[in-house]
């Protein structure tokens, strides 16, 4: 009831979603627009539109579009719809309420997760694929899940990290079904489709544009795997603590978690994330307030706290660390990180924390 209320009063309170549009919605409507003349988009129009991330959430906008002429307000309405649902899921994940409220209060906690929710973005839609992949896996249905991940990818590619994640996980689990394995592994092999069809990570034209040099590979920026690590500290492992009264033992003891931790703050004191340099100065509405009280070094030694505390939170074998381990990794060739990117992780992991006995 209170969370229909919340979601009410974001509704009311951003004029029923009529606003016009803005920050990254200016180009991604008329990008979805693009793809509302018709049902079937041509070859042409998936090898050229004008974005970085796969096109699925542009056709599904640009298809509500065609069908109910409504508008940019139709999309939006769209995602805060399904924003809600994923709520939802996480809410009915348990049967305790004591468990699901304080899951759902650490999403909230999160600013981007209704950031986003309201807006023409592309995020909701990917992360209501991851979230439905996971639940599916999780449910015995591989298959099922395979083709959410699958749809997930086909619309941010950063979305490959789960279905590699499941795939490692349960490549060494002692309990290992290869089928789970190979399906999972099948699923994050359709970012490749995607790319032969590109000719590389996305359409090569916006590539261009942009100054992005299509093979990432060349460029990897451990900067970005730190911060993702500072997001999953900051927005998942503080809230954990302070919302669930039970405290988690971890089997690491003495050395090993003093390595964990050192190796960690090593890596972010040699590759700190002290600024985006694509377009931005900051990774997002945290750093932006960060750098706005801290000079860059209290700020590069708190990001390594924050940092830490994550790979010492998921330094056990666990579906989570293997989740954060894959997202971080994936992030290692992007062009650019932002807090945003964590959206998809943040849920899960809050979705697998509420489903916990």
């Amino acid at each position: 009831m209170l969370i229909g209320l919340v979601y009410l009063t974001l509704f009311g309170y951003l004029d029923f979603l009529r606003f016009p549009p803005e920050k990254d919605e200016l180009h991604f409507w008329p990008t979805a627009v693009s793809f509302s003349t018709s049902w079937i988009p041509s070859l042409d129009q998936l090898r050229s539109y004008q974005e970085l991330s796969t096109p699925l959430a542009f056709l599904i906008f640009g298809g509500l579009e065609h069908l109910l002429h409504g508008g940019i307000m139709a999309g939006r309405l769209l995602n805060l719809s399904l924003s809600f649902g994923m709520t939802a899921v996480i809410i009915s994940a348990s049967d305790d309420p004591r468990r699901a409220a304080p899951a759902i209060i650490g999403l909230l906690v999160f600013p981007y997760y209704l950031g986003v929710s309201a807006y023409l973005y592309t995020d909701v839609i990917a992360a209501v694929f991851v979230l439905l992949g996971l639940l599916c896996y999780l449910h015995q249905k591989p298959f099922v899940a395979a083709v959410s991940w699958s749809l997930a990818i086909a619309t941010r590619q950063y979305a490959v990290a789960f279905p590699l994640a499941i795939a490692a996980y349960e490549l060494f689990r002692a309990d290992r079904k290869m089928r789970r394995w190979i399906v999972a592994a099948a699923s994050a092999a359709t970012l490749g489709g995607w790319m032969w069809f590109f000719g590389g990570p996305a359409p090569p034209a916006e590539l261009a544009a942009q100054g992005i040099d299509a093979n990432r590979l060349r460029h990897l920026d451990l900067t970005h795997i730190v911060y993702l690590l500072v997001c999953t500290g900051l927005f998942y492992v503080i809230p954990d603590l302070l919302l669930f009264r039970e405290t988690r033992r971890l089997r690491h003891r003495g050395w090993p978690l003093v390595l964990i931790a050192g190796a960690t703050v090593l890596v972010s004191i040699v590759a700190p994330p002290l600024g985006n340099d694509w377009g931005t100065p900051t990774m997002g509405l945290f750093d932006r307030l960060v750098v706005s009280m801290l000079g860059p070094s209290p700020r590069t030694l708190l990001y390594a706290a924050l940092a830490t505390l994550a790979t010492v939170r998921f330094s056990e074998y666990s579906l989570g660390a293997f989740l954060v381990a894959a997202n971080a990794g994936i992030l290692l060739v992007s062009h650019t990180m932002w807090e945003k990117y964590a959206l998809a992780l943040l849920v899960s992991l809050w979705y697998l924390r509420a489903r916990e006995p």
